[in-house]
């Protein structure tokens, strides 16, 4: 079956572009021709050639083309058997592709609906006012709800981003910068209130180093942060974070209780990385719909600032007890959060909308 995704560039080294590389190698190896291609209009300026990743030496089994005129991405796209459209398609595009679906094109069009958010009622399209999309991927479970609830039924899965666990191992750790990381992005609904409760007081009260790393910190924070001895937050290249992950003994991810960003059945993607990388994580608590993890077994929860702090102890002052979450946490990411897991739900899904003739499915083993 041939597979496209128009997406945002897949060479980048940021965003969701690791788990869309990720999935469409998993889908190469089963046998399917998995191509991306990336409207003008998306593509975004890269300073560095560093923060571009090699497909052909890196990802042999995927094609991509970039940028892509409106009529390329329609002429891609009458030649493929299942379509993911991803949100950020400018609607123009969208509209030519819904209209070449109406007048007979074989492939099947998804709308790939990556932004995990609880939707007010009238932000989503009804199946009436998208009719040309045979069914929606929802990045979260109170997302993929509200679709349903608008008449979507069984045409939309619950399908968040996974790791790239081929890129996303563990390391030899070559040297400790610090015992804590703290993982991820500012954004306009973090406070600083809260990150200083249950982010740095835990940190200096249990006398920790850590690097705090990801963009957009207030300076404020970030004063703040030197006064502790830690240096301003850098955002890394995704293609390093296997290195960053091993220079550490643990990991804090973003974002925090009561934020607003905590939707059920969404983990973060950085956290799902840490984990296949095997670090031990430990986070505030927010809600698991459909049991994405198991606290105490694959990752330490806390309730509460204080006991943020004794979860940080605890791992640091007890390497089996961090080895044991480090394993079992890659052991649950391959099983049920990796570009493999999530392309196995793609290929299961499309055969109920009757995709098209696919590849047979062949065994596989998880690493």
């Amino acid at each position: 079956m041939r597979i496209l995704l128009i997406a945002p560039s897949v060479t980048a080294s940021r965003g969701e572009a690791h788990f869309h590389r990720g999935l469409l190698q998993e889908l190469a190896f089963y046998g399917h021709d998995a191509r991306a291609v990336c409207p003008a209009p998306l593509v975004e300026p890269i300073a560095e050639l560093a923060e571009r990743v090699p497909l052909s030496a890196d990802y042999p089994g995927v094609a991509a083309r970039e940028p892509c005129t409106d009529a390329d991405v329609e002429a891609e796209a009458a030649e493929a058997d299942l379509v993911l459209v991803h949100d950020r398609t400018p609607e123009p595009l969208r509209a030519r592709l819904v209209r070449s679906r109406r007048a007979g094109v074989r492939a099947r069009l998804l709308l790939h609906d990556t932004h995990a958010r609880t939707p007010d009622p009238g932000e989503l399209c009804s199946p009436l006012e998208a009719e040309g999309f045979d069914g929606v991927l929802a990045a979260c479970g109170t997302l993929a709800d509200a679709y349903a609830r608008q008449g979507w039924g069984r045409r939309v899965l619950r399908w968040a981003p996974g790791a790239d666990t081929r890129a996303f191992a563990p390391l030899s750790p070559p040297c400790t910068d610090a015992d804590v990381l703290v993982l991820g992005h500012w954004g306009p609904r973090r406070l600083q209130a809260d990150f200083i409760r249950w982010v740095l007081d835990p940190l200096r009260q249990a006398g920790v180093r850590a690097t705090v790393t990801g963009s957009g910190y207030p300076l404020p924070l970030q004063e703040r942060l030197q006064t502790m001895g830690i240096a301003p937050p850098r955002a890394a290249l995704n293609t390093a974070l296997p290195e960053l992950f091993s220079r550490h003994r643990a990991v804090v991810p973003l974002p925090l209780p009561g934020s607003g960003l905590d939707l059920p059945g969404r983990p973060p993607l950085a956290m799902l990385e840490a984990m296949a990388c095997g670090m031990p994580v430990i986070r505030g608590l927010w809600p698991d719909m459909g049991d994405c993890f198991e606290a105490g077994e694959d990752h330490l929860a806390a309730a509460s600032p204080e006991m943020m702090r004794a979860q940080i102890q605890r791992v640091l002052l007890d390497r089996t007890l961090a080895d044991r979450l480090g394993h079992r946490a890659r052991v649950r990411v391959t099983r049920r959060h990796s570009c493999i897991a999530r392309a196995d739900e793609l290929l299961a899904f499309a055969q109920t909308l009757r995709a098209g003739p696919d590849a047979p499915l062949r065994p596989r083993l998880h690493a």
